[in-house]
């Protein structure tokens, strides 16, 4: 299993009367997705230095790291309730 996606996509192909509807949605999903990605690659691709792409890319996963490391340090991820 590799991520929330492929649990969410288990879980209702569980409780679904028709599971080959979930597997062509999540598929047509990941699918989509991945196009979009491959699309937004080559065209920041075309603007940005790969370089500067794979710096950026280093500190925006630093910069969410940080950002959840703070706020699971000031307690703000605490269940509501």
């Amino acid at each position: 299993m590799g991520d929330k996606t492929q649990l969410a996509t288990l879980l209702m192909s569980a409780q679904s009367q028709s599971p080959w509807a979930i597997f062509f949605g999540s598929a047509g999903a990941l699918v989509t997705a991945s196009f979009f990605s491959v699309v937004l690659g080559e065209g920041l691709g075309q603007v940005i230095p790969p370089g500067w792409l794979q710096w950026l890319a280093g500190a925006g996963f630093l910069v969410i790291g940080g950002y959840v490391l703070w706020k699971e340090w000031r307690g703000d991820n605490l269940p509501e309730g």
